[in-house]
């Protein structure tokens, strides 16, 4: 045993007859020894990440790996109570962005008479405030991904993450009011990273081996809290597109210091941390529904509501599963699974899918509310571009795996033909010519889902015709 396994904790003398397995914890892992009743051999099976899920419940207990350093192997690791209940917390933040960025579009709000709206600032300061709460976001499915942690001391740090996500969702507010309460916004967004902050700081301090990554991070976490505060201090016109483009710098220039230490990187758990960001797509889908539904039927328009009702819901049905036939079934099949640059495709991509989708909900509802009114083609355009955008990086993503998995819907991944991919890159590319129609006045609002609906449904059967659906 200890020649096939290296260094051993604990030993077992014999193995009485009545006894039929004893367990040996070696390293971080668990080997069961089992006999067999008839001939008396036996038989040695590692068990990965059992010592991980049955670690004691107290006080404060040091981080511990969710997989072996030495076997990656993923177990099953659903996500947890804690993380769904968070995930709650980020689509009230949702709607919140959403009714922002509706605010921007409306050109006669009585809410707001001396409030200028600017779609463009809008579209701006909503890509900000989403880059803030997807690295939140982040930092918690990290975390999540790697470490499994049931004490009281994780316990507060969890609820302390979730007071500031809420914090953050208060200050998102409308009109003039958002720039008294970037402040505020930020001041939760420097909470809830100093908490992440600390409990990788508990890593650093417990484990010898980690303490490179946990330096790499924590700087990144020092760079993404200075460059808000930094923009909180420029002019408030330039504070959003600050906050755009520096956090991204940081993060790039501290992860590269990784590529160079294949070994110090921390396993992560693929499978759990893909699923979360399913989940995430599903929660960002999930705003589009409520905009649709949550306008009340104009009377006399009961016809046009509901077929704008179908119409919307088969949109973002279908570009739910564009997503998920683009996302592998297997761990080994996956992008955070190939190398560190698709890895970084996958993750940022997440980031733009953030408002991409906050832009599709807000279209659809404000096309819904000018079902009879005028419609402007900047609110055309906001919806197309959040469409072209989503669809895009669907496409993008799915190359970013490795060719020929099977699908979560249970598609095979077959063909890399460069007709299909031009078919697909023209799909993406044709919702921007619908607000053409709209400004020569020929689309209604009806008329503009109808055609993004059967855009999408026509990605969807590309998939399936190329084999790959």
């Amino acid at each position: 045993l200890r020649a096939a396994s290296g260094r051993v904790s604990m030993t077992a003398a014999t193995m009485g007859k009545s006894a039929r397995a004893v367990k040996f914890r070696v390293k971080n892992t668990v080997l069961e020894v089992k006999q067999n009743a008839a001939n008396g051999a036996l038989t040695v099976r590692r068990r990965a990440g059992s010592v991980m899920r049955r670690q004691r419940r107290g006080i404060w207990n040091a981080p511990k790996l969710a997989i072996d350093w030495h076997n990656r192997d993923d177990h099953i690791n659903p996500p947890t109570w804690y993380e769904l209940f968070y995930d709650l917390l980020l689509v009230a933040a949702c709607l919140r962005l959403g009714n922002y960025l509706k605010s921007e579009f409306s050109y006669a709000d009585p809410a707001f008479p001396d409030f200028v709206p600017s779609p463009s600032m809008g579209v701006l300061r909503l890509s900000a405030m989403c880059l803030a709460l997807w690295f939140v976001w982040l930092e918690q499915t990290g975390w999540t991904s790697r470490f499994s942690n049931h004490d009281a001391a994780h316990r507060a740090y969890a609820l302390m993450s979730c007071i500031c996500l809420i914090g953050m969702t208060a200050h998102i507010s409308l009109g003039q009011d958002l720039e008294q309460n970037t402040v505020g916004f930020v001041l939760a967004f420097t909470g809830a990273v100093l908490t992440s902050s600390v409990q990788k700081f508990e890593v650093y301090a417990t484990s010898t081996r980690a303490k490179f990554m946990m330096t790499v991070e924590l700087a990144q976490n020092v760079l993404w809290v200075a460059w808000f505060w930094i923009g909180v201090a420029l002019p408030h016109e330039y504070t959003h597109a600050f906050w755009i483009f520096a956090p991204l710098v940081a993060k790039v220039v501290t992860q590269r210091f990784v590529l160079f230490a294949e070994a110090r990187r921390i396993p992560i758990h693929v499978e759990h941390y893909s699923e979360r960001h399913g989940e995430l797509m599903m929660l960002l889908l999930g705003e589009s529904i409520i905009s649709l539904t949550a306008a009340d039927v104009i009377p006399g328009q009961r016809v046009s509501h509901y077929s704008f009702l179908a119409l919307g819901v088969a949109l973002v049905m279908q570009l739910q599963t564009m997503y998920f036939e683009a996302q592998p079934n297997e761990a080994d099949f996956h992008a955070l699974r190939q190398s560190v640059k698709t890895s970084y495709f996958f993750i940022f991509g997440h980031l733009l899918f953030f408002p991409a989708l906050i832009m599709v909900g807000v279209g659809l509802k404000i096309l819904l509310l000018h079902l009879k009114d005028e419609l402007h083609a900047p609110e055309a355009w906001m919806l197309c571009c959040g469409v072209t955008l989503t669809i895009l990086l669907i496409h993008l993503m799915r190359h970013a795996h490795k060719a020929g998995f099977e699908s979560t819907l249970g598609g095979r991944s077959q063909s890399n033909d460069q007709s299909v991919w031009i078919a697909r890159l023209a799909i993406a590319v044709l919702p921007l010519f619908v607000p053409i129609g709209v400004h020569a006045h020929v689309f209604s609002p009806l008329a503009v889902v109808a055609i993004l609906a059967t855009i999408s449904l026509a990605g969807v059967v590309l998939d399936t015709v190329s084999g790959e659906g």
